[in-house]
């Protein structure tokens, strides 16, 4: 047994070989390849980055040009299209009532006063329903009043701004005694005088103005920007999306 085993090794012809000596070949089975990936227009699209945005408005820098400028001829025509607006300012001081009050309440009332606190109320009155609507009637609509401490001093700078000159300075000119009377039912002490009386402007406010053709301006560099950075990135594609 084990004779005849050995001699089936021995005698044993793989079947390649048998097959090539017999003069024919052994077909070969192409084994799958791993299909190619397929191309993606959006992966291959390099990364838009801030010195490419800087470089597509200095390429296009015409429409950001004709966006800014065209922002601040609308902000300029929107100003210009509304009415004047005049600003008077007066100065009042607030103080101790020294003709009412003996020595000793006006040191008292001096040392109050030190602390601020006094000139800070009476600032914020000067806003407040109850001192614009007396002090605008019978015209309330239109006229704004705003007041500031002067840094240091017992000094209110109020301003008093509106369509007409004449009726803002009349204003501004009315309000020390109005704030006067709120200050001595507060506080007991103190009264508003005026210190340089408002004059009346001859000179619309301009301000306003300035502001809004800045903002007009920004605005349509950011509009122009925008542009520039569409059209570039528009540009650097084929209409099969691959880079041009």
């Amino acid at each position: 047994m084990k004779n005849r085993n050995r001699n089936a090794r021995q005698n044993f012809v793989p079947r390649s070989e048998a097959v090539a000596g017999a003069g024919f070949s052994e077909p070969v089975l192409a084994t799958p390849s791993a299909a190619a990936p397929a191309y993606s227009a959006t992966h291959a699209q390099p990364p838009f980055a801030s010195r490419d945005a800087y470089a597509a408005i200095g390429r296009h820098w015409k429409p950001v040009a004709a966006a800014a400028i065209a922002g601040m001829i609308v902000a300029w025509l929107f100003t210009a299209l509304q009415p004047d607006r005049y600003r008077a300012t007066l100065l009042a001081a607030v103080s101790p009532l020294g003709e009412t009050l003996n020595a000793t309440d006006v040191l008292r009332g001096v040392e109050v006063l030190e602390q601020r606190t006094v000139v800070a109320t009476v600032a914020a009155l000067a806003s407040t329903p109850s001192t614009t609507r007396p002090a605008t009637q019978p015209d309330t609509a239109g006229y704004t009043i705003d007041a500031s401490v002067v840094p240091n001093t017992n000094l209110v700078r109020i301003h008093v701004e509106g369509p007409d000159a004449a009726r803002a300075t009349a204003i501004a000119n009315g309000l020390p005694a109005i704030l006067s009377q709120h200050t001595r039912s507060m506080f007991k002490l103190y009264g508003v005088t005026p210190v340089s009386p408002a004059t009346r402007p001859t000179e619309p406010v301009s301000s306003a103005s300035a502001r809004a053709i800045l903002a007009g301006l920004l605005i349509g560099l950011v509009i122009g920007a925008a542009i520039a950075i569409g059209i570039d990135k528009s540009r650097r594609l084929s209409p099969t999306g691959i880079h041009a």
